[in-house]
């Protein structure tokens, strides 16, 4: 009783904070106290588990309210077994299952799920909303499949796809509506007869319900949804009745039943579990797929739809559109594909397995013969299916084009003439590209914004400015991308940049001065969401170089990356004291005092530039 009246008492402290908008500070506060506290005992723990990866500290606690190690391992052993003795008993036998974890934030269950299961042989997928929780579970997660999914349905795989679907605390934080639209897809991707356990703020979360129209809508069977916070975070809170689950929430279900109390496993929350209607069957006795994938000596299993064109001689360009969940700008994208004035392409449209059908835009342009349509057999970092589709390409040169850029109608055109008018030792070409979409019109390399682009030897071009080179804007031949061989599993969001300096190291490049493609910014470009990861990832790149970069250009790209890095980690608040003690350590504080007069500069610059010729007007396709 003690301890549900000391709950209490802290939750009416947070209702009150949420009330008058000071929740998200007194979080801040509670993180930078956290670490203090936990310092000492996750000291002693690296000591006791020295082989344990442990996640960035703002992860954890953005998931989990906390960052003590100690309890972020002991209790994911706890519940992965909880979650693992359900799935054994209701899914009797020794058969191999395929089980997702939706919701699996910076992996404190799904790590321990194999070694739970008793010797069941078990095939894992985690999903979280948070691309840095996957990106860190791929990194650090060995044997475990991990993937992105939204705020909002769907999710990135095909219909009756798993055999188990478990979630812990992660429907306790959405609304109504987003909870029955995913338990909705949850269905969808489960198999006939297949199970679903999720948790529930049940009756032990009663303390929560502070006013008498709350008390009153949860003993009436009705949600109660404490709000005044982002939607998906740890402080939105859904208090869910018993009736609520049964009659609402797992509708259609079978078999639904409530775990018995499990507070003595550490579990306050209820634990439902519930069937997909119809009969399941282990996976070695699943129907073999009618149009099952197919496989090429050498590549990854894919499923090919649409027309392959075999034409005696290999199309000049093979355009590469890596495409995932690519459906609001794709339509664009390809119409610019279609537009192009030279004609000796092939497209190779490789869906990395969308869910928001993006399939269905392709066909919504005339059949075309150059098109080859790929449908990977799971969904991967954008490294590997880039990789993917280039092993299929048939042209002397690969031409990429992100889901949502647009070239103009000249692009493969001007740059054909770069081609015929350099030597056989050309590896690349590539010419401007503007921003635009959620920010002003200019140019996408900053460098070289008021002078000419390099050609020739470009490698130390390449750690002076950075990635300069715009990936919608390039070609490569062919032949020598391959030779470079798979992309290192460490560069997931910097492929461009990894091909630029591998292919600058050996071979000479060349571009056109003119625009040749829009390079659309909107909230969910990979260059926002993934802006520290990509900033490691250059990093690495930079020291995977270091013999061959010249000192002074390596102490001074090293010294920038670290600052733009640092001032990162602290904006982001993902850690503030190490980003901080990073521009200290690494940086350059001269870097960050100049920038603003530098990027004043370039404003004014652009403000006279574009008075004198105008600005650049985008193509429009329809």
């Amino acid at each position: 009783m003690a301890a549900v009246q000391s709950r209490r008492a802290k939750f009416l402290v947070v209702r009150a904070l949420r009330a008058v908008g000071l929740l998200k500070l007194a979080d801040s506060c509670k993180y930078v106290l956290g670490q203090v506290k936990a310092r000492a005992s996750n000291r002693r723990f690296r000591a006791r588990h020295p082989g344990f990866a442990t996640p960035p500290r703002h992860l954890a606690f953005d998931a989990l309210n906390h960052v003590d190690w100690d309890r972020y391992r002991e209790t994911g052993l706890q519940h992965a077994g909880l979650f693992a003795r359900v799935l054994r008993e209701e899914l009797p036998g020794k058969a191999p299952l395929e089980v997702l974890e939706w919701g699996c934030g910076p992996g404190r269950l799904i790590r321990h799920m194999a070694e739970r299961m008793g010797g069941r042989p078990v095939s894992l997928t985690g999903t979280d909303y948070n691309p840095e929780s996957v990106a860190w579970c791929r990194q650090n997660l060995p044997g475990i499949g991990f993937a992105e999914n939204g705020l909002d349905p769907p999710l990135p795989f095909g219909d009756d796809r798993f055999d188990a679907i478990y979630c812990f605390s992660v429907v306790t934080h959405l609304s109504e509506a987003k909870q029955l639209a995913w338990v909705k897809e949850l269905r969808r991707v489960l198999k006939p007869g297949g199970v679903l356990v999720c948790t529930t703020h049940g009756e032990a979360y009663r303390y929560h319900l502070a006013t008498q129209d709350e008390k009153a809508a949860f003993d009436a069977g009705r949600l109660v949804v404490l709000g005044q916070y982002q939607e998906g975070k740890k402080w939105f809170l859904a208090i869910h009745p018993e009736a609520f689950v049964r009659d609402r929430l797992l509708e259609g279900w079978t078999h639904v039943r409530r775990v018995k109390s499990l507070a003595e496993e550490g579990v306050l929350q209820d634990v439902w579990v519930a069937h997909k209607p119809g009969q399941w069957r282990p996976s070695a006795e699943a129907p073999h797929e009618i149009a099952g994938p197919s496989h090429e000596a050498g590549g990854p299993s894919y499923k090919a739809a649409g027309t392959l064109h075999e034409a005696g001689r290999a199309p000049r360009f093979s355009i590469i559109m890596n495409v995932y969940n690519g459906r609001r700008y794709l339509r664009e994208a390809l119409a610019s594909v279609f537009a192009q004035t030279v004609t000796d392409w092939e497209l190779i449209f490789w869906d990395d397995r969308s869910s928001d059908g993006s399939a269905e835009v392709l066909r919504e342009f005339p059949p075309d013969p150059r098109v080859r349509y790929f449908l990977a057999d799971e969904h991967v970092p954008l490294a590997a299916a880039r990789h993917a589709a280039i092993a299929r390409a048939r042209g002397e040169w690969v031409a990429f084009l992100d889901q949502d850029d647009v070239w103009t109608a000249d692009k493969l055109h001007k740059q054909a003439g770069v081609i015929d008018a350099s030597p056989p030792t050309l590896g690349l070409v590539y010419g401007r590209a503007m921003r635009f979409g959620d920010v002003r019109v200019r140019d996408f390399d900053r460098h070289h914004e008021f002078r000419d682009l390099p050609q020739g030897d470009i490698f130390d071009e390449l750690f002076l400015s950075s990635c300069f080179i715009c990936q919608s804007a390039s070609c490569m031949r062919t032949d020598y991308v391959r030779r470079l061989g798979d992309f290192p599993p460490q560069f997931h969001h910097c492929c461009d940049y990894f091909l630029y300096v591998e292919l600058a190291s050996r071979y000479s490049a060349a571009c056109t001065q003119d625009v040749v493609c829009w390079y659309r910014m909107h909230d969910q470009a990979m260059s926002k969401r993934y802006y520290t990861s990509a900033l490691h990832e250059a990093l690495g790149i930079l020291e995977r170089w270091k013999h061959r970069v010249r000192p002074a250009i390596y102490a001074s790209n090293h010294r920038t990356h670290s600052t733009m890095l640092g001032l990162g980690e602290i904006i982001s608040r993902e850690d503030v004291g190490g980003g901080l003690r990073r521009i200290l350590r690494d940086g350059s504080i001269a870097y960050l005092a100049t920038r603003p007069f530098s990027i004043a500069n370039r404003t004014l610059r652009r403000a006279l530039r574009y008075s004198r010729h105008g600005v650049a007007k985008r193509p429009v396709y329809s």
